[in-house]
C-alpha cells in the first residue's frame, strides 16, 4: 500500500544511526591500551640511554610507563598512548580503540553534514 515503504532519506538516516551507534559501541566497550606492566624496565630499554630517559614509573600502578604511556586519573590505570578520558563514554580512548573513534567521529560528521545539507533541499 501507499506510505508502506522506506524512504531514500529514512534508509539513509537509518543506516547512519545504525553505523554510528556500532560505531560508538564498538569504542566504548574495547580495551583502550590497559597497561599491566612491565614492573621492571627492559633489559634492552635499560642499556639504551636514549629510549631510557622517556621511561617513566606510575607510583599509582606500580609499572614503567613507555614514551606514549599515561595515567588516567578517572579510569585508575596506566593506558598505551593515551589520547584522552571521553566523560561521555566514561571511558579512556588509546591505543587500542582509537580507530573505532576515529571511524566514529567521521561517521557522525558525515551523517550531520547530510542532515544539515538534506534540510535545505
Amino acid at each position: 500500500g501507499e506510505g508502506a515503504g522506506w524512504t531514500l532519506h529514512q534508509f539513509v538516516c537509518m543506516t547512519f544511526w545504525c553505523v554510528c551507534t556500532s560505531l560508538l559501541l564498538l569504542t566504548a566497550c574495547k580495551d583502550p591500551g590497559i597497561m599491566l606492566g612491565p614492573t621492571e624496565i627492559p633489559p634492552h630499554i635499560a642499556a639504551d640511554e636514549s629510549q631510557f630517559r622517556d621511561w617513566r614509573f606510575c607510583q599509582k600502578c606500580q609499572i614503567y610507563q613507555g614514551p606514549l604511556t599515561a595515567h588516567c586519573n578517572d579510569c585508575k590505570v596506566c593506558i598505551d598512548e593515551l589520547d584522552h578520558h571521553c566523560p561521555w563514554m566514561s571511558k579512556c580512548v588509546g591505543k587500542g580503540n582509537m580507530k573505532w573513534f576515529k571511524l566514529f567521529n567521521l561517521s557522525w560528521v558525515i551523517y550531520f553534514v547530510y542532515a544539515l545539507m538534506s534540510s535545505f533541499t
